[in-house]
């Protein structure tokens, strides 16, 4: 009877030690299925949060970058900056703006839309004009990625009447041929 007594509570023992093991895994399982949810739920929010952000990269990078010429939109451009700065006491306006054709090398990723625009106005707003094309391409504002190739300027002599007005200004007939850039079409990149 004592080697059943004592194989007994050896068996009970075991019995009480995998039951515990059991009880604690289970407890486990119950906290990982809960961090399971936390982790999904965060997964979705950062998700949600990328897609976004993502999203809005994707639409700053169409506007500084486009997929196609877009001369509406250029025209548009040129037309919101000069009338946002011209004034009668500081003047500025565009006599000409020409687009040339578009420039695809096959050894570039991108393309070129040659442009010539030739304004009249104040050295004010030309150096105005020159920051926004030195700061084109930027996310922030998204203006559409530019450069200056080449620039010729003529000064307008003051009038007779204007050299005892102190406020008035020079102006300037400035010739401005520029590079606007745009995705290369997928056509000319299989080429």
């Amino acid at each position: 009877m004592l080697v059943f007594g004592y194989f007994g509570y050896r068996q009970y023992g075991q019995l009480t030690a995998a039951q515990d093991a059991l009880e604690q895994e289970q407890q486990q399982v119950l906290n990982l299925q809960r961090n399971k949810e936390k982790v999904i739920t965060q997964y979705r929010d950062l998700k949600t949060s990328f897609d976004a952000q993502f999203a809005n990269l994707i639409k700053s990078l169409e506007l500084v970058y486009p997929n196609d010429q877009n001369y509406t939109d250029m025209a548009r451009m040129f037309d919101k900056f000069f009338n946002e700065n011209n004034t009668q006491a500081n003047p500025v306006f565009v006599s000409d703006l020409r687009f040339g054709q578009p420039k695809i090398d096959k050894d570039k990723a991108y393309a070129i839309l040659p442009i010539t625009l030739s304004l009249s106005g104040t050295r004010n707003n030309f150096d105005k004009f020159l920051r926004f094309i030195e700061n084109s391409g930027t996310f922030e504002d998204g203006t559409r990625l530019m450069d200056i190739r080449s620039i010729s300027m003529n000064f307008t002599p003051l009038q007779e009447s204007d050299k005892t007005d102190l406020n008035a200004q020079q102006l300037l007939n400035v010739s401005v041929s520029l590079s606007s850039y745009y995705q290369k079409p997928v056509i000319s990149n299989q080429k």
